[in-house]
């Protein structure tokens, strides 16, 4: 499986999304400068690149310019890995987890939902869950028909702790003393 670095992720996303609105990196430009930032061609060619990386605050700015979800320009479409920090994350998991709707591997499912505020507890451990569970089971279905073992074997660790955490939660075992 391919992985890059997140930098690179963005700067990919970033051109193909300018590239999908039919503008050239002028036009980028310009729409930013329009909401108060100035970046030059060039500039604009190193983030696409990966050179150059994006600060939050920046992120978010060309996912409004450009019209699209800070998530859009963060994750790749695909599954292909990312490097995070030390280590690599598959796509489809980072995709989870910047939605917040699974822990990243090897974190305790628990103790990330109850980092969450109430509603996103309540959002996470009901529909969240069954949806998720529901998702990684068809991925799990596509790895599987692509002969992806490695893939696999991550969503059924996946599906795995999921378990864990609805049959903690039928247990009782919230804070909030919602279910």
């Amino acid at each position: 499986m391919p992985q890059q670095s997140l930098t690179k992720v963005v700067g990919e996303r970033v051109k193909a999304t300018r590239d999908r609105r039919g503008w050239d990196q002028s036009d980028l430009g310009a729409a930013l400068k329009a909401v108060g930032l100035e970046y030059t061609q060039p500039t604009i060619s190193r983030i696409e690149r990966g050179e150059r990386e994006l600060s939050t605050s920046e992120l978010f700015a060309f996912a409004a310019v450009l019209g699209v979800s800070p998530l859009a320009l963060v994750v790749p479409l695909e599954g292909d890995a990312v490097e995070v920090g030390d280590g690599v994350v598959d796509g489809w998991a980072l995709r989870d987890w910047v939605r917040g709707f699974a822990a990243p591997s090897g974190v305790d499912a628990l103790a990330y939902r109850d980092a969450m505020p109430a509603d996103e507890r309540r959002a996470f451990h009901v529909p969240g869950v069954e949806r998720l569970v529901r998702w990684t089971t068809d991925r799990l279905l596509r790895a599987l028909g692509d002969g992806d073992t490695e893939l696999a074997l991550r969503l059924l660790d996946d599906i795995e702790r999921f378990a864990g955490t609805i049959r903690d939660e039928i247990r009782g075992r919230t804070d909030d003393g919602a279910y």
